[in-house]
């Protein structure tokens, strides 16, 4: 998970103290982080299909999950 990944960086992030737009801001760092996780999981796929394999990739979090978050 995206969001996973940027906590265990090493940041450490209070949004109490974070501003509308910069949760927003955050928000939109987050999705382009797992919008790339993706496509990289997609290519990987494609890669054992031509070996022959048979990949699933299941998603359970999603790119509008961080609507939650963003607010308006």
């Amino acid at each position: 998970e995206a969001a996973t990944i940027i906590g265990s960086s090493g940041l450490t992030l209070d949004f109490s103290n974070f501003t509308g737009e910069q949760i927003q801001l955050f928000q939109i760092y987050l999705m382009r982080l797992q919008y790339n996780l993706e496509g990289i999981l997609e290519d990987v796929a494609k890669t054992l299909e031509k070996l022959g394999k048979c990949p699933v990739i299941l998603c359970d979090r999603g790119l509008l999950d961080g609507k939650a978050y963003a607010g308006k």
